[in-house]
C-alpha cells in the first residue's frame, strides 16, 4: 500500500508544489526592470544567442540596452556563463518591457522576463520536497517544510531577481536528488544527471568548484556502501565500478571543459577567471579581494544587523533543532550539507564584497536556505509523531518554532515589497561618512558601512519605514513618517534629502501601477485573480492529500 501511495502521490504533490510556487512567484514579479549584476548576465545571454562564441562585430550596441558598464569588447563579461545560458530565452522579454510604451505592454513582458526566476524558485521547493521523503521524512512534515522553505526564506524575495546565486540551490539539490534516487534505484543515467548539475553550477558560478570535491567524495561512499552490499566478494576498486564513476564524471569534465573554453575565449587562457589582473570592471575585485579578516567576514554573514543571514531567515535557526537527529538518521548527507554550508561561509568570510551588495540580505547565501531546512527536518518529524500521537510536547519549543515562521514571513513580505536599490539609496543620503560610494578619492572597501552594521539602517527597518511611508501617502501623516526614518533617532540632521517620491513604491508588478484604461486594468485583475486562486487551490490540495496520505501511511504500520 505504501509503495503504491509513494508512486501516484509524490510524483502529484512535486507537481502540485511546483505549480503553486510557481503562481505564488509570478504574483509577487517585480515591477522594475533588472539592473547591474542581472543586466550584464542578461546582456552576455543576448550576445551568445545571436552571436554564440565567434567575434562580436564591431558595430553592435545592442548590448548597451541592457547595461553601461560590466562588458569587455568581447561582449562577455566577467560572471560565470551557466545564468547567462539560461537567461537566452528571457533577453527578447527584457529588451520588450525597456522598449515598452503602454503600461500593459510593460508589465506583460515582466511577466514573462520573471517567469525564469519563478520556474527557478518553484524548482528548487520541489526538489527540496523530493529530497526531504528520500531521507526518510514524513509525507506531512515534508510538505510543511516546503511551505516554510517556500515563503519565509529569501527563497521568495529571491525570485525577483536574475542573479546566479539561487540557481546554485536548484543544481546542487537537483545532484543530491540524483545520488540519492541512484542509491535507492541503481538507475545509473541520474548519475550523468548528478554530475551534470555539478558541473553547471561551476558554469553558474566559479566558486561552486568547491562543491565538486564534496559531492565527489559521497558519490564515492554510495558506492562504497552499495558494495558492500552486494556481498559480491570482488574488490571495491574493479571494473565494476568503472561504468558508474564513467557516467558521474563526464557529464561533470564536459561541463569544465566548457567553463575553461570560456575563460580562454574571454582571456585568452583558460584558467584566468575574471576576478584578478583587473579584468573586472570593479577595481576592488584585485585591490582588495581576500583581504577581510576571517572573523570580521564571518560575523558579518552570520551576525550583522544589516546582512545577518538568520536576521534575513529566522526560520533556518530550526537547524539547531534538528541537528542531532539528521547527523544520526542520516550522517553522510548531514555531513555533505554541513560542508556545503560550511564551505560557503568560509569562502566569502575573507572576500571584500562579503555582502553581495546591491541587494535584499546576503546574496552569496541565497541559495542556502534549503540545505538548513534540510538539517532541520527531523525536529518537524518529531513534532508531527508527538503532536498526533497526543504525547508530551515541550510548548516552549514549539512555540519558538512557531514565532521564528511567523517572524521569517513577515521578513521576506518585507522584502518582496520594496526594491532593495530604492532603500539603498535613499539611505546613502545620510550623510554619516565623508563620501558615499568607493571611487579613488574615498578608498573605502565597504560603502555601506551603517547599513551593515548600524541597526537602524538596516534594510529590514528600512524597508519597514518605507513601507509605512507608502501606506500613508495622501494623508496629513505622511510628511511624519517620510521625515522620521529608523536613523533618525541617531542624528536628527540625517533626514531624509533629495530623495525622488518614487522610490517609495512597492516592488510588485500590479501593485505598483501606471494609470491604465479600464478594459486592460481588469485584465491585470484577471491575472492576478487567477494567480491567487491556483496558488491557494493549489496549497489546500497538496496540504490535504499530504496529511491524508501519511494518515492512511500510519494505519499499515
Amino acid at each position: 500500500m505504501i509503495s503504491i501511495l509513494k508512486k501516484f502521490q509524490v510524483p502529484f504533490l512535486a507537481v502540485t508544489i511546483w505549480t503553486a510556487y510557481f503562481c505564488l512567484y509570478l504574483l509577487t514579479a517585480p515591477a522594475s526592470l533588472p539592473e547591474g549584476d542581472e543586466a550584464i548576465l542578461l546582456g552576455v545571454g543576448h550576445r551568445i544567442a545571436n552571436f554564440g562564441f565567434s567575434e562580436l562585430p564591431q558595430d553592435v550596441g545592442e548590448l548597451e540596452s541592457f547595461s553601461s558598464y560590466g562588458f569587455f569588447k568581447s561582449g562577455f563579461s566577467k560572471y560565470g556563463i551557466g545564468q547567462s545560458l539560461l537567461d537566452i530565452p528571457v533577453t527578447k522579454a527584457f529588451l520588450d518591457a525597456k522598449k515598452a510604451k503602454d503600461p500593459e505592454e510593460f508589465k506583460s513582458a515582466m511577466l514573462r522576463l520573471y517567469s525564469l526566476p519563478a520556474s527557478i524558485g518553484a524548482t528548487t521547493n520541489m526538489l527540496f520536497f523530493l529530497i526531504c521523503l528520500k531521507l526518510g521524512r514524513r509525507l506531512d512534515s515534508a510538505f510543511i517544510l516546503v511551505l516554510i522553505l517556500g515563503t519565509t526564506t529569501m527563497v521568495w524575495p529571491y525570485t525577483q531577481t536574475l542573479f546566479s546565486d539561487p540557481t546554485l540551490a536548484t543544481c546542487w539539490l537537483l545532484a543530491i536528488y540524483s545520488l540519492l534516487h541512484f542509491r535507492d534505484t541503481n538507475q545509473k543515467v541520474f548519475l550523468g544527471v548528478a554530475g551534470a548539475a555539478i558541473g553547471f553550477a561551476f558554469l553558474d558560478k566559479v566558486v561552486a568548484a568547491y562543491a565538486i570535491p564534496l559531492f565527489t567524495l559521497y558519490f564515492l561512499h554510495l558506492l562504497w556502501k552499495q558494495h558492500l552490499k552486494s556481498n559480491s566478494g570482488t574488490p571495491f576498486l574493479s571494473k565494476y565500478i568503472a561504468f558508474p564513476i564513467f557516467c558521474f564524471l563526464t557529464p561533470l569534465f564536459l561541463m569544465i571543459g566548457l567553463f575553461l573554453y570560456y575563460n580562454y575565449v574571454r582571456f585568452g587562457q583558460g584558467f584566468s577567471f575574471g576576478y584578478s589582473n583587473f579584468n573586472s570592471y570593479d577595481a576592488r575585485d584585485t585591490i582588495f579581494g581576500f583581504n577581510v579578516p576571517f572573523l570580521a567576514g564571518l560575523h558579518g554573514q552570520l551576525l550583522s544587523s544589516g546582512k545577518g543571514f538568520f536576521f534575513y531567515n529566522p526560520s533556518c535557526l530550526l537547524i539547531f533543532l534538528g541537528w542531532k537527529n539528521s547527523f544520526l538518521k542520516n550522517k553522510a548527507e548531514t555531513i555533505l550539507i554541513a560542508f556545503l554550508i560550511g564551505g560557503s561561509l568560509a569562502i566569502y568570510s575573507s572576500w571584500f564584497a562579503w555582502h553581495g551588495d546591491w541587494c535584499w540580505g546576503l546574496r552569496f547565501l541565497s541559495c542556502m536556505p534549503p540545505f538548513f531546512l534540510l538539517i532541520a527536518g527531523p525536529f518537524l518529524d518529531n513534532l508531527i509523531i508527538k503532536i498526533k500521537s497526543k504525547s508530551s510536547v515541550f510548548l516552549p519549543t514549539v512555540s519558538l518554532a512557531s514565532i521564528l515562521v511567523v517572524i521569517s514571513f513577515g521578513v521576506q513580505i518585507l522584502g518582496t515589497s520594496i526594491k532593495s536599490n530604492d532603500y539603498i539609496l535613499t539611505a546613502s543620503n545620510a550623510k554619516v561618512f565623508k563620501g558615499k560610494f568607493f571611487d579613488l578619492d574615498w578608498p573605502i572597501r565597504d560603502d555601506s558601512l551603517q547599513l551593515h552594521f548600524i541597526p537602524e539602517f538596516s534594510p529590514i527597518a528600512g524597508h519597514f519605514w518605507m513601507m509605512k511611508t507608502i501606506y500613508y501617502r495622501d494623508t496629513p501623516e505622511h510628511q511624519k513618517t517620510y521625515e522620521n526614518p529608523p536613523w533618525i533617532s541617531l542624528n536628527s540632521l540625517w533626514k531624509p534629502e533629495d530623495v525622488r517620491d518614487e522610490k517609495f513604491k512597492l516592488n510588485i508588478w500590479w501593485l505598483n501601477s501606471s494609470k491604465v484604461t479600464p478594459p486592460k486594468s481588469s485584465l491585470i485583475t484577471i491575472k492576478v485573480g487567477t494567480l491567487f486562486a491556483l496558488f491557494f487551490t493549489l496549497l489546500g490540495i497538496g496540504i490535504t492529500q499530504a496529511f491524508r496520505q501519511q494518515n492512511l501511511i500510519d494505519r499499515k504500520k
